[in-house]
Protein backbone atom coordinates (compact mmCIF):
# COMPACT_ATOMS: atom_id res chain seq x y z
CA UNK A 1 0.00 0.00 0.00
CA UNK A 2 1.01 3.53 -0.99
CA UNK A 3 1.34 6.55 1.29
CA UNK A 4 -1.04 9.42 -0.44
CA UNK A 5 1.48 11.92 1.53
CA UNK A 6 4.70 10.28 0.14
CA UNK A 7 3.46 8.08 -3.34
CA UNK A 8 7.28 6.17 -3.14
CA UNK A 9 7.65 5.35 0.44
CA UNK A 10 5.49 2.33 1.70
CA UNK A 11 5.68 1.66 5.66
CA UNK A 12 6.12 -1.73 7.38
CA UNK A 13 2.46 -1.50 8.62
CA UNK A 14 1.13 -0.66 5.38
CA UNK A 15 0.93 2.96 5.99
CA UNK A 16 3.33 6.18 6.48
CA UNK A 17 3.91 7.19 9.82
CA UNK A 18 2.12 10.79 9.02
CA UNK A 19 -0.56 9.10 7.18
CA UNK A 20 -3.48 7.78 9.41
CA UNK A 21 -6.53 5.58 8.55
CA UNK A 22 -8.89 7.95 7.64
CA UNK A 23 -11.93 8.31 10.18
CA UNK A 24 -15.50 9.09 8.70
CA UNK A 25 -17.70 12.10 9.43
CA UNK A 26 -20.17 9.14 10.69
CA UNK A 27 -17.66 8.77 13.43
CA UNK A 28 -16.41 12.25 14.00
CA UNK A 29 -20.47 12.98 14.30
CA UNK A 30 -21.04 11.01 17.32
CA UNK A 31 -18.40 11.51 19.14
CA UNK A 32 -19.57 15.51 19.16
CA UNK A 33 -23.41 15.05 19.09
CA UNK A 34 -24.86 17.23 21.82
CA UNK A 35 -28.38 17.15 22.76
CA UNK A 36 -29.67 19.73 24.75
CA UNK A 37 -33.19 20.21 25.97
CA UNK A 38 -34.89 23.46 27.20
CA UNK A 39 -38.44 23.54 29.25
CA UNK A 40 -40.02 26.95 27.23
CA UNK A 41 -43.24 28.58 27.91
CA UNK A 42 -44.97 28.56 24.46
CA UNK A 43 -48.15 30.87 23.68
CA UNK A 44 -48.51 30.40 20.01
CA UNK A 45 -47.27 29.63 16.64
CA UNK A 46 -45.28 32.86 16.74
CA UNK A 47 -43.20 31.92 19.37
CA UNK A 48 -42.47 28.24 18.59
CA UNK A 49 -41.50 30.03 14.74
CA UNK A 50 -39.20 32.66 16.87
CA UNK A 51 -37.71 29.74 19.33
CA UNK A 52 -36.90 27.63 16.22
CA UNK A 53 -35.23 30.27 13.97
CA UNK A 54 -32.74 31.52 17.08
CA UNK A 55 -31.87 27.90 17.55
CA UNK A 56 -31.28 27.50 14.02
CA UNK A 57 -29.16 30.38 14.13
CA UNK A 58 -26.58 28.66 16.52
CA UNK A 59 -23.55 27.51 15.33
CA UNK A 60 -23.47 23.77 14.68
CA UNK A 61 -26.99 23.35 15.21
CA UNK A 62 -28.30 19.74 13.59
CA UNK A 63 -31.82 19.70 14.03
CA UNK A 64 -34.89 21.03 16.75
CA UNK A 65 -37.45 19.52 17.37
CA UNK A 66 -40.64 21.61 19.49
CA UNK A 67 -42.99 19.85 21.01
CA UNK A 68 -45.68 22.63 21.99
CA UNK A 69 -48.07 20.59 23.82
CA UNK A 70 -45.23 19.52 26.01
CA UNK A 71 -43.28 22.82 26.25
CA UNK A 72 -40.65 21.36 25.50
CA UNK A 73 -37.64 22.28 22.39
CA UNK A 74 -34.61 19.78 21.76
CA UNK A 75 -31.52 21.11 19.90
CA UNK A 76 -29.30 18.50 18.80
CA UNK A 77 -25.85 19.72 17.13
CA UNK A 78 -21.74 19.47 17.41
CA UNK A 79 -20.41 20.28 20.60
CA UNK A 80 -23.22 22.90 21.63
CA UNK A 81 -22.62 24.67 25.01
CA UNK A 82 -25.77 24.25 26.86
CA UNK A 83 -25.54 27.44 28.65
CA UNK A 84 -25.01 29.58 25.40
CA UNK A 85 -28.14 27.67 23.83
CA UNK A 86 -29.79 29.22 26.84
CA UNK A 87 -29.04 32.29 26.73
CA UNK A 88 -29.87 32.55 22.82
CA UNK A 89 -33.56 30.58 23.36
CA UNK A 90 -34.32 33.18 26.12
CA UNK A 91 -33.90 36.32 24.00
CA UNK A 92 -37.41 35.26 22.07
CA UNK A 93 -38.90 36.26 25.40
CA UNK A 94 -40.48 33.36 26.44
CA UNK A 95 -39.54 32.12 29.91
CA UNK A 96 -36.89 29.29 29.71
CA UNK A 97 -35.11 26.50 31.31
CA UNK A 98 -32.61 23.86 30.86
CA UNK A 99 -33.82 20.15 31.60
CA UNK A 100 -30.96 18.54 30.63
CA UNK A 101 -28.38 17.87 28.32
Amino acid sequence: MRCPAHPREVASAGFCHSFAPPTTDRTVARMALTEVTLSVDFMCEGCVASVRRIAERIEGVRAVEIDVEAKRCVVRGDALNAEDVLARVRKCGRATTLLML
